[in-house]
């Protein structure tokens, strides 16, 4: 796991960063991105970004604990690396019944969103 504290030098100087500045590194590495700040898909911006660098997301609940994420992500890891190996652009919420696909408002504001793959998982 890496964060964007990693990158910028401390959590203090990647607060802040633009997803269009971080999220080609993400996606050049063939990372994934595990969130809980499901309001960056409501920025068309910041969605763009992500569709741009190919980057497969997982949104984590926002109020949970960290135990609670901490299960959610061992329940998943399976399907997240399936997912993530298809290497296309995608968000997903993770659930105890597993990966959720998420469809953001940016998305739904731009209507058919190009490079958006609709899909609920790997074939």
């Amino acid at each position: 796991m890496h964060t964007p504290a990693e990158w910028y030098g401390s959590r203090e100087q990647s607060l802040g960063v633009n997803d269009e500045d971080w999220s080609p590194l993400v996606g050049a590495r063939g990372w994934v991105v595990l969130a809980s700040d499901i309001h960056i898909f409501e920025r068309e911006h910041e969605y763009r970004a992500y569709l741009k660098a190919g980057v497969p997301v997982f949104l984590l609940p926002g109020q949970s604990r960290v135990a609670e994420r901490v299960e959610l992500v061992a329940r998943n890891l399976a399907a997240m690396c399936a997912y993530a190996s298809q290497r296309g652009p995608g968000v997903w919420r993770l659930t105890v019944r597993g990966p959720e696909e998420y469809r953001p408002p940016a998305a739904k504001k731009r209507g058919k969103a190009r490079g958006w793959r609709n899909r609920a998982g790997p074939s």
